[in-house]
């Protein structure tokens, strides 16, 4: 799907609920990965790979943190069963995409 053909960007199946209805579980978006937490622009919807001996792999909303040494993750589905936030710290972020195509440009 142009322009989000090429080894810049990668298209990846979403299984969850936390992002809907924005994002629908066995939707497919589109990633572009980023060179770490630092090219992260606060408010935007991004993939994160995330941890140091457990590994987990999220589409969240990411805003600032109370703490500058951790970033917020905000799930689009207000269902008490996905929280309000969740705060990780930035060294535990491995890496860092961009959703850029969920159906509407984001």
């Amino acid at each position: 799907m142009e322009p989000y053909n090429g080894r810049d960007f990668l298209w990846c199946n979403i299984t969850g609920e936390s992002m809907s209805p924005l994002i629908r579980s066995g939707s497919k978006i589109c990633l572009k990965k980023l060179e770490g937490v630092d090219s992260i622009v606060y408010g935007e919807v991004y993939a994160l790979v995330i941890g140091t001996e457990d590994i987990i792999r999220t589409v969240k909303w990411v805003t600032r943190a109370d703490d500058d040494t951790m970033i917020r993750l905000v799930p689009e589905n207000k269902d008490i069963k996905y929280g309000s936030y969740q705060d990780v710290k930035k060294s535990d972020v491995r890496f860092v995409f961009k959703v850029v195509f969920t159906g509407t440009v984001l």
